[in-house]
């Protein structure tokens, strides 16, 4: 879910970039400060992705894990199970 919100800033820093090549192409904005603004949200854009891709791996791992648990907790369980019921027949 914050993947998404993520993806969603960056659009919006991607489409304002289109809205001040308009106003420096229309003269209601100098070409340094248009290179000025492009310059932050180009930097923006690149923090998000980084932050996007640092997640995607997060949750890629936690699936391994998941899938790694998944395999192993049966078994777990079992040995758990038997050796409970052997204390239990000990008695």
């Amino acid at each position: 879910m914050f993947i998404s919100k993520l993806a969603d800033a960056d659009s919006e820093g991607a489409e304002t970039q289109v809205w001040l090549d308009f106003a420096r192409d229309g003269g209601y904005l100098s070409r340094d400060r248009h290179d000025e603004l492009i310059e932050g949200y180009e930097e923006v854009g690149r923090m998000l992705g980084s932050m996007m891709a640092k997640l995607k791996n997060l949750e890629q791992g936690k699936q391994r894990v998941k899938a790694r648990l998944s395999k192993v907790l049966p078994s777990a369980f079992c040995i758990l199970l038997t050796v409970s019921c052997l204390l239990l027949s000990r008695r």
